[in-house]
């Protein structure tokens, strides 16, 4: 899935290749397939979700794939490693740049990047100008010079003129521009991104709602990326933040800086990478056939005639910013100036539910009326697991982690200590029986022994339950509030077979199996899903199955089906509810099949 402009990109570079190919009689051939705008109603959520469903199925449709950089973690385990199909030398070209944080993931090379983008601040120099004003160089500066000039036109009679576009947008570009913004209020230079505990975020998250109050409003902010580069060829604004846009392709009253900071000198910049991986589940030879596109692609060559020359857009190639023919046609300073931070794409096992979860926390400070240090304990909390501390005076605190044979340790201590307190109790009580019976008599006279069996008996109760039903830690995800593991029973009479399924948007049914069971018990379900709104929607669906009939899920906007595998009858339906609720849903008999949705 990508935009206009790399799409030319992508374009050229696959032709130069095929006149390469056909001039040595290499018999090799790319053909591209691309998903845009222009030609494409999904969004490039849904793509990501159908990239992942085709490579979980291990489907040879597509050898080589080009994907956004967010989905380097989410891809990694169907990519194969390019340090192991390309020279030393040429990932080394990479490895100095932006690449080295967007296409690696736990020090495997999923990708190299054909294209990079990065946001940038645009500044209306016929105004500054007219009110002899420099350009910006710290937020407070661009504030101050924000409310200058916007007093004086309204004086003027320009009621229309907005002082800054954020590109807060209701997708994850909104994730971007919070991102850079907290990443540009560094103490330095070198300083690491801030913690959501430090002054610096508290700071950041203050001046950017003061950003939104007194240079924009709440709808400019919420402006699409559309939107907001249709402006760049207008003359309504005073600072605009966007993507990287060719000079050709904007009014030239813009001029084209890195994004300022809170101190001079330090800045943040949202990375916009293309990533091409290779497929692992294709043969060796075509495997080797991949990794000479890509480094044909990703070569200094072609990426100066393309990518800088031709289309002066980014490359991950830094040392071609030292290029003096390159830096004749393209801004080499604002390149080498640019202070990259990608996205938090590991942070989460699935990064769209974490983004959209922050993005509401977000959007309830900057158009709300929340606190900003409850914000940033929101922020914090969606992938912090809380434990109780043995310290009475820290609740809820990351000491104790619950593990399997803690849940075990935790069961077996309650019960001995129940045994030790009640058995005494129960030993006083038969001692004190008024009647003569040969057991009373034994227990009696025998008060050490019927303690040690009374404790061996709880013991063995304890192990052959142990054995039988195991705990396992269970993470409980909490809505605005502390997650924390408890000890989930595992019930072996019935087992717990857990998968997930993330389907395509072009396909309407999947059949799906449990991994995790052997192949005579291994059963199949026949998921059909469709959205209520009668469009296909690529979701996400973590489904847990039974060798009985209750499922628990969690999704939203979709009907589920279930059908038996060999009789083909459909056994029930699922109702949909918040993706977020805990609460799971139960399965329930519906065989009504006049259901439209079916």
């Amino acid at each position: 899935y990508t935009y206009e402009l790399q799409k030319y990109v992508f374009g050229d570079i696959a032709n130069d290749f095929n006149e390469q190919a056909k001039k040595n009689n290499l018999n090799i051939e790319i053909n591209v397939t691309l998903y845009n705008p222009s030609n494409s109603t999904n969004h490039v959520d849904d793509y990501g979700s159908m990239l992942e469903h085709l490579l979980m199925k291990k489907s040879l449709s597509y050898d080589l794939f080009i994907y956004d950089n967010m989905y380097s973690p989410r891809y990694s385990p169907y990519f194969e490693d390019l340090r192991n199909w390309l020279p030393e030398e040429h990932i080394k070209m990479y490895s100095s740049g932006v690449a080295s944080q967007t296409c690696t993931y736990e020090d495997k090379w999923v990708g190299l990047p054909l294209c990079v983008d990065y946001s940038l601040l645009y500044s209306n120099m016929e105004l500054l100008n007219k009110y002899q004003k420099e350009i910006p160089k710290t937020w407070n500066e661009l504030i101050e010079t924000g409310k200058y000039i916007l007093q004086k036109e309204k004086e003027n009679g320009n009621e229309n003129l907005v002082g800054y576009y954020g590109l807060f947008t209701s997708s994850d570009t909104s994730m971007c521009s919070f991102i850079e913004f907290i990443h540009s209020f560094r103490k330095s230079r070198e300083s690491p991104y801030p913690s959501y505990e430090s002054k610096e975020a508290i700071n950041a998250l203050n001046t950017l709602k003061k950003l939104k109050n007194e240079l924009s409003s709440d709808d400019i902010f919420k402006m699409s990326e559309v939107e907001v580069t249709r402006k760049l060829t207008l003359k309504d604004g005073l600072f605009i933040k966007d993507w990287m846009e060719r000079d050709e392709d904007i009014n030239s009253i813009w001029k084209k800086t890195v994004l300022v900071g809170n101190n001079e000198g330090v800045s943040g910049s949202s990375v916009g990478l293309f990533n091409i991986g290779i497929n692992k589940h294709i043969s060796e030879r075509r495997k080797k056939i991949a990794a000479d596109i890509i480094k044909f692609a990703t070569s200094k060559e072609i990426q100066k005639k393309y990518v800088l020359m031709k289309h002066k857009i980014f490359s991950g190639i830094n040392s071609l910013y030292d290029d003096e023919e390159v830096c004749k046609i393209f801004d080499c300073q604002i390149a080498k100036n640019i202070q990259p931070i990608g996205r938090p794409s590991s942070i989460s096992d699935n990064y769209n539910k974490y983004s959209l979860k922050f993005r509401n926390y977000l959007e309830k400070f900057l158009y709300g009326s929340e606190d900003t240090s409850i914000t940033l304990q929101k922020f914090i909390d969606i992938t912090k697991v809380y434990t109780i501390s043995r310290n009475p005076n820290e609740s809820l605190e990351e000491y104790e982690v619950v593990t399997s044979l803690k849940c075990e340790l935790r069961l077996i201590c309650l019960s001995l200590g129940y045994t030790l307190i009640y058995t005494p109790i129960l030993y006083q009580l038969i001692k004190n029986l008024p009647i003569s019976h040969k057991f009373i008599l034994w227990s009696k006279n025998n008060k050490l022994l019927f303690f040690i069996i009374s404790i061996m008996y709880d013991v063995f109760l304890n192990i052959s339950f142990t054995l039988y039903t195991p705990f396992n830690p269970e993470l409980m995800i909490i809505n605005d509030g502390k997650n924390f593991y408890t000890c989930k029973l595992q019930n072996n009479h019935g087992k717990r077979k857990s998968l997930n399924i993330k389907p395509s948007p072009h396909v309407e049914s999947s059949n799906i199996y449990s991994e995790d069971s052997s192949e005579d018990e291994k059963y199949s379900k026949k998921v059909v899903y469709i959205n209520k709104k009668n469009s296909l929607m690529a979701k996400t669906m973590n489904l847990h199955f039974y060798s009985g009939n209750n499922i628990k899920y969690n999704n939203n906007q979709s009907d589920i089906f279930i059908y038996n595998k060999n009789s083909n009858t459909k056994l029930g339906k699922y109702d949909f509810k918040d993706p977020f609720n805990t609460e799971p849903s139960i399965f329930t008999n519906n065989n009504d099949s006049n259901s439209s949705s079916t």
